[in-house]
């Protein structure tokens, strides 16, 4: 069991990137170890966001003859005390990008699906975009 962190703004980024870690290791071992459908997960790409990894559509995608259609899968991690998020909460961290190219814009490659791993609970429409396993779509 974790130990609870200070609620000082430098406690609150601990516990944040302790988060992001976690989630880290729980989509390596899905996504490489037992699905098999990425050869690796990289922390803190280019991009700037926290995961990302390119998924194939099976077993198969660590064969070098597979031709499948693979996707870049995009991994943001937020641990939120703060309520459920709303729609328009989703909409900010998606358009949310400065010196990065934001969620949304690079949504608009289809080969990008982008992913968000929260500790909170999604509010009215956006309860709908739910997911429990990484990769359902």
């Amino acid at each position: 069991m974790r130990e609870e962190v200070s609620p000082s703004s430098g406690g609150r980024s601990l516990e944040g990137y302790v988060y992001q870690l976690d989630v880290s290791i729980l989509a390596a071992l899905d996504l490489v170890l037992a699905r098999k459908v990425a050869s690796e997960i990289v922390l803190e790409p280019a991009s700037e966001e926290d995961l990302e990894a390119d998924v194939g559509d099976g077993p198969s995608a660590l064969s070098e003859s597979a031709a499948l259609d693979g996707y870049r899968l995009v991994l943001q991690c937020k641990l939120r005390n703060t309520g459920p998020w709303k729609h328009e909460d989703l909409s900010r961290l998606l358009a949310h990008g400065e010196r990065r190219q934001s969620a949304r814009e690079r949504l608009t490659d289809p080969g990008v699906r982008y992913l968000l791993v929260t500790s909170a609970d999604l509010d009215g429409v956006a309860r709908q975009l739910k997911v429990e396993t990484f990769g359902v779509w």
